[in-house]
């Protein structure tokens, strides 16, 4: 596994990676466990934020349209994913935070766990009241 710096730039607003059409600085993130290891540098832009909070209010008034069954198969190709992914994800874990690699796995690998658990006994908390 080749391990690089983030390459989706931006944020994600409205189903994609934008970059901000006027950054305002830019955030560096290196690994606390190699300061040499440049995680990411991702520009910012405090004009991004209202455009990503009304992206986010559109998208959460499209997914209580939804049926029980149709979030359910979302969410199951989500945990698809975040098993397929399961080591990129601990490797990006573990460069982050600076954690040990096998405590970023058990961490990656509780991430497709948790469908598991909202789709079980948590769904009785997200039903609509």
């Amino acid at each position: 596994m080749t391990l690089r710096s983030f390459d989706r730039p931006g944020d994600y607003i409205d189903g994609r990676f934008e970059l901000p059409a006027a950054p305002e600085g830019e955030i560096t993130t290196r690994s606390p466990a190699d300061k040499d290891d440049l995680v990411g540098c991702h520009p910012w832009a405090v004009s991004q934020v209202d455009r990503a909070v009304e992206a986010a209010s559109v998208a959460q008034r499209s997914w209580k349209r939804l049926s029980k069954g149709e979030r359910a198969a979302f969410l199951r190709a989500y945990q698809e994913v975040a098993k397929r992914r399961k080591e990129e994800i601990a490797q990006t874990i573990a460069r982050e935070v600076g954690k040990a690699i096998w405590d970023a796995r058990a961490e990656a690998g509780a991430i497709a766990a948790k469908v598991d658990l909202v789709l079980g006994d948590g769904a009785a908390w997200t039903e609509d009241r």
